[in-house]
């Protein structure tokens, strides 16, 4: 029994007109009424009387309408979830997320892919800007967040904000941080982050630029750490504007007047998976969140 042998007998028995069921079908008479001498044939019943005014059900033909109408149901209600599935692809996205990830667009990407495509989980990784790079080129990350200029060629990035990077210190520092020159800051200690961090990379090329060799006293990975150290006034450091806002204001923190620049923050994953559908998924999620015009 093949599905266009019920859907040509459920046309037939609604139009009562071999004639009029072919044109629903686009479909020709002649093959319409193959189907139905077929379907007969393996089902062992008579399903219409012909006349000529055109085909009605016999009472087997009758008992059984009810039950094509529901196989065709189903079918086309599996048709119509294989669709859903295609337009909402299903599965679990590894997510790398910087340590400073209040500051990120997570929650607005996550309640518009939970929208868009509820059947993605998520879940997600915190680390640093080098360690998420490195992880998404070994496949142990599918999409992730980095902060800093992306140089594998490897990756594809989307832009999603800028970091606004500050030479930050204690009160202690003040009469220091007062000179713009950056040799006036060469010999206080400094707390680094790790070299896989974007800071540290960033850090690298201004001593390279200005010559500096600058006393790296203290390294950690994690921001929070590092930013207590300088409120300690155990050392200086570099920190996003944005971050350290309230210290700044209310005075626990100073920021130097020498440096002032931005970093990218970017949205990566693989090139060679960028049409992968629950990638594709996430990252137009996080297009819609920072180009809403687009």
């Amino acid at each position: 029994m093949e599905f266009y042998h019920l859907k040509s007998f459920v046309a037939v028995a609604e139009e009562g007109n071999l004639t009029r069921a072919a044109e629903r079908l686009f479909s020709s008479q002649p093959a319409v009424s193959a189907h139905i001498k077929a379907l007969e044939e393996e089902l062992g019943v008579s399903l219409f009387d012909r006349n000529a005014r055109g085909m009605s059900l016999t009472d087997d033909g009758e008992a059984l309408l009810e039950n094509a109408r529901e196989i065709l149901a189903k079918v086309g209600g599996l048709a119509n979830r294989a669709r859903d599935l295609q337009a909402s692809p299903r599965g679990k996205l590894a997510v790398g997320v910087i340590n400073d990830g209040d500051r990120l667009p997570l929650y607005e990407i996550s309640e518009t892919l939970a929208t868009s495509h509820p059947n993605i989980q998520l879940e997600f990784i915190h680390s640093n800007s080098g360690a998420i790079s490195k992880a998404l080129l070994e496949g142990e990350l599918d999409v992730g967040f980095f902060e800093g200029v992306v140089e594998s060629p490897l990756l594809s990035s989307i832009e999603i904000g800028v970091s606004n990077i500050v030479v930050v210190g204690s009160q202690a520092e003040q009469e220091v941080f007062a000179s713009p020159d950056w040799k006036s800051l060469e010999a206080l200690p400094w707390v680094f982050n790790t070299p896989e961090c974007s800071y540290h990379a960033f850090m690298n090329r201004i001593c390279q630029a200005h010559e500096l060799e600058l006393n790296k006293r203290y390294i950690t990975d994690h921001e929070a750490t590092c930013l207590q150290f300088v409120k300690k006034g155990l050392a200086i450091s570099i920190a996003n504007k944005d971050a350290i806002r309230k210290e700044l204001e209310n005075g626990e923190l100073i920021a130097w007047k020498g440096l002032s620049e931005q970093l990218p923050i970017n949205l990566l994953c693989q090139s060679r998976r960028i049409q992968e559908r629950p990638i594709e998924a996430f990252l137009q999620a996080a297009k819609s969140i920072v180009e809403p015009n687009a």
